[in-house]
Parts: C-alpha cells; structure tokens; sequence
C-alpha cells in the first residue's frame, strides 16, 4: 500500500522526532493529549491494545467534544455520497448553507440525489476536488470514498483551492477527508481560516505525518508560532 496511514518504516518516526513532540505540545488538554501517544504507540508497536475506542459512527459531529457553531456554513470536503451531510441530520445540526465537493462521478452522482432529496436550496454540490491551487490533476475514479488523486489515475478532474472558490461564503465548519491531500487542501484555504476561524474537522491518518504536520501548520496560521509551513509540502519535508 505504499507509505500511507501509517505503514511506513518505523525508524523513520525517529527522524521525525523534534516535529513529533512539537505536534504532542500543540495540544492544550491532557485527553488530546493522551490520545495523539496512543496512536503513537501503537504506530511504533503495531499492537492494537494501544489503539483508544474510537466512535466511528459519528465521526465528525462527536458528543464527547465542544458542539461546532450553529447554524452549520458548512464545506464538505470528500463528501462521498452525503454521508456526512446525513450524519449532520442525525446529530441536529442546523445547516444554514453547505458546498459540498466530491470530484468521484459516481459518488457525486449520489450526493446530488441525497441533496435534492433535501429540498435545502442553500446546499450546492460540486463535482472538484480540494487543493492547494486551482488546476486540473490526474484522478483515480472508483466509485468509492478511497478514489483519490493519482498521477496514474483514469481520469482528470478540476481542482480548486477554497480560497479562490468560496472566498465569500463565511465557513464556520470545514472538514477535509480528501485521502491524503488534506494538507494540500488546508495551504488552498489558509485566508479563508485566517478571516473566519472555522471549526477544523480534518483527516490525519492518510500519510504518516499528517497527525503532527497538519496541527502545526494550523497553529502557526492561528497563533503566529515561529514554526512555520506554509510552503511545505508532505513530499519536500526532510530532516
């Protein structure tokens, strides 16, 4: 499966060990605390003991933390076949307005059913992608939520980034499951964080790095830290 998730070497967690405890001292509550050294010992152990109960039926809209702003200007970013946009339903969310982006054909073709079965006219659908810049990619389209950009892929799809598609919309919620180009896709929406302060629901599983890279880009976005990757890709980093 190539270096994803996090099957990769686990030597190389020691050559990322400075960033790492830089991503452990970003979060404020001994729970997230907690929690980011679970994964890490279960990275570095491959025993899934360490691995917390995770509630994976209702990932982005939890009980367990701080309710997101209501009503929801939400931006749903891989949003598969409207799985998230139901999950919002479910847990009571009210949705002033919602864009929701899925580049797959066939997916996207199911969430404008479930859409339109909504009767929301503030919810609009988009058949592109997430990036880092407004451009066209290679994409690999099967139909499932997996489909992902890939310089092999079967197709090419538009890409956009946030700040030059939305610019006005006013988000306060965006998550981002966009298989391993969250970061890319965070860089594309830097004004819109900066200017709106929404709430972040971000993937940090699809490659080894994100669950410390993508912390400390937002913080140092949000708290003007020394550290600093703005124009840092998943692919350039060394150390």
């Amino acid at each position: 499966m190539g270096d994803r998730f996090w099957l990769t070497s686990r030597s190389s967690y020691r050559m990322w060990e400075d960033l790492i405890c830089q991503g452990y001292e970003t979060w404020e509550d001994n729970r997230s605390r907690q929690l980011y050294l679970s994964f890490l010992r279960f990275r570095l152990t491959g025993d899934y003991a360490n691995l917390p109960v995770i509630d994976a039926d209702n990932e982005y809209f939890p009980t367990s933390i701080p309710s997101w702003r209501t009503p929801l200007r939400f931006v749903d970013g891989g949003a598969f076949d409207g799985d998230t946009l139901r999950s919002a339903a479910d847990s009571q969310y009210p949705i002033e307005a919602a864009i929701a982006f899925e580049p797959d054909p066939v997916s996207c073709a199911k969430l404008r059913e479930y859409v339109s079965s909504l009767g929301n006219k503030e919810i609009c659908v988009r058949p592109c992608g997430i990036y880092s810049s407004t451009t066209h990619l290679n994409f690999a389209a099967i139909g499932l939520p997996s489909s992902k950009s890939d310089e092999n892929g079967n197709t090419s799809i538009q890409m956009v980034a946030l700040d030059d598609a939305i610019p006005s919309f006013r988000p306060n919620l965006i998550k981002l499951d966009i298989e391993g180009a969250e970061n890319e896709g965070l860089l594309g929406a830097k004004q819109l964080i900066r200017e709106n302060r929404p709430g972040l629901a971000i993937c940090l599983y699809h490659r080894p790095q994100d669950m410390w890279q993508i912390p400390l880009l937002i913080k140092s976005w949000i708290w003007d830290m020394d550290y600093s990757c703005e124009s840092t890709r998943i692919t350039d980093l060394t150390w």
